[in-house]
Formats: C-alpha cells, structure tokens, sequence
C-alpha cells in the first residue's frame, strides 16, 4: 500500500511515496504496547527530535505515570530524523534517550511542519500494527498540556456502539482554504479547488479510536487530493467515510476558547511555548500521586 504525500513549499512543491507495508524506524520498540494489562488509551505525542527539553518537561508532568492508571493508559513520543547541521549528535542523543525511557518511536523520514502528513501516517501506522490493543488514540504535540484523567473519564462515557466512527477533538467546520502562496498554510486552488475544507479536528490534539484509524489508512491511498496539511487530509477522508466529528468543548485549542472552564476540568490546552509554563500549570493542579 502506497500513500502519496505532497508538500508545498511556496513557490516549490515536493512530492515523494510512502509504502505503508514496509515503513521504516530507526527507533521503535515493537512490544511497547503488549505488556499492557487493561489498554485503554495510547498518547501519541508528535516531537520534534532536538526538543528533549520539552519530552523531559512532559514526562515530569502531564505524562507522568505516578499520576495515571500505567495499566490503562501508554504515551509514545513520535519523531522523525533530523536534518540540522549537527544531525548526528541528534541522533545519537535521541538513541541514549530511547535507552533511558523506552518512549520514543523515530521513523526514517525527515522531520519538520510540511511533512505532517509522514508523522501522522507513522502515528496510524504505530496504532494500527504494534498497539491494536488500544481501543482509543489521542494525537497530541509538545506545546500541549494534556490532563489524563480528564480525558480517561471522557473515553469512558464514549458507548461501544460508537467505536467505528468516533473521533473527536476541536472541530473546525467552516474553514476556508488560504491562498497566500507565503502563508504555511498555503494551498493551491489546483490541488484543492473547492471554497471550504469538510469538518476536520486541530491535529494537535484529536481523540480516535484505532478501529477508525485503520479504516482511514485504507482510504489515504485513495485520496484524489493530497495536502500538507494532515489534519484537513483527515477531514477529507472522514468526509468519504460520512463519518463526522465530535466537538470536544474540553480541547482548548485557540487563546480564549476555554475562558469558562477551570483548568483542573479541561482535557487539552495549547500554546505552551516555554517548560516553565507547563510547569507551573501542573504545579496548579496538584493532582494526587500513586508512587
């Protein structure tokens, strides 16, 4: 199976082919998700491989398993390989780091924002063949900060009935395509040439459940429209399928939007632009420890 990706650098385009059946990792722990007992949900945290700083903040916060049920609940980091002048020692750190926490997955394809649509394809690809166990996905980025256990008593209400077609997340559904051959989210009428873009959830922050996952991996291939922007590809495929997505008013996404909801109720906030911030809203929370 082939997914093809194209990317737009304004005014260059790129354009290249994945095979899903043969994907390759530099670093990946295939048995990271069959020792869990009750899976329940996997947090995939897409990462940029020089930010250690921001996976060690994580993990001394939101992501620390002293706060959380360990048996329900997995967090990966998932990185791509880095392509800075001092590449190597990136790498190299990023090895003796997998070493230390065992959470890290790479993938063998550079990393960066125009190529999204590899690390979300990783991130399926992760769910779908090494940890099918979990019923649940939640694709998040470093700049979140994600209450666990918000977002666990949130999974548990989601019925059964519903596990073929849930996703969820900060629904954009009236966002039109931007034109601007500079803007990061330029996009061609050529490639998209319609006025609005289907219902999609920010990327940053969108809840699924594996078994959709896999449906979405088997319509990719099959997109006539391909974007560098991930989160709308979702959206279109998720429009193919007739599935919709749910609004999740807990995933504060944009500066405001959460003004009326404490912070020890949200389920994801965004735009931590420094670990100090981080810090000191899960120092705020003062959430009960069980190490």
């Amino acid at each position: 199976m082939f997914v093809w990706c194209a990317y737009y650098f304004a005014p260059y385009k790129l354009a290249f082919d994945i095979k899903i059946a043969t994907f390759n990792w530099t670093i990946l722990n295939k048995e990271t998700c069959s020792q869990q007992h009750q899976p329940l949900l996997l947090i995939i945290i897409r990462s940029s491989p020089d930010r250690w700083d921001r996976r060690k903040a994580i993990r001394a916060t939101w992501a620390n398993p002293c706060t959380y049920d360990r048996l329900r609940v997995r967090y990966i980091f998932l990185v791509g390989t880095y392509a800075g002048w001092n590449k190597v020692t990136v790498n190299q750190l990023l090895h003796l780091e997998f070493s230390l926490y065992g959470d890290i997955a790479q993938y063998d394809y550079a990393d960066g924002y125009t190529r999204l649509p590899v690390k979300q394809i990783a991130a399926f690809i992760i769910a779908t063949q090494y940890c099918s166990n979990f019923p649940f996905v939640f694709l998040t980025d470093e700049d979140f900060f994600v209450h666990i256990p918000n977002l666990v008593n949130y999974i548990e209400h989601i019925k059964m009935d519903d596990y073929n077609t849930f996703i969820g997340g900060y629904v954009y559904n009236d966002s039109s395509p931007v034109r601007q051959r500079l803007s990061r989210y330029y996009v061609p009428a050529e490639v998209y040439p319609n006025g609005t873009y289907p219902w999609f959830t920010a990327g940053g922050a969108t809840l699924l459940t594996t078994q959709l996952i896999d449906r979405l991996l088997k319509e990719l291939p099959k997109l006539p429209t391909r974007l560098h922007l991930e989160d709308v590809t979702t959206g279109i495929v998720l429009q193919k399928l007739r599935v919709k997505p749910r609004n999740i008013e807990k995933i504060c996404i944009l500066w405001g939007s959460c003004q009326d909801i404490p912070l020890e109720r949200r389920i994801a906030v965004h735009g931590y632009e420094t670990t100090t911030d981080l810090k000191r809203d899960w120092h705020k929370l003062n959430l009960p420890s069980t190490c």
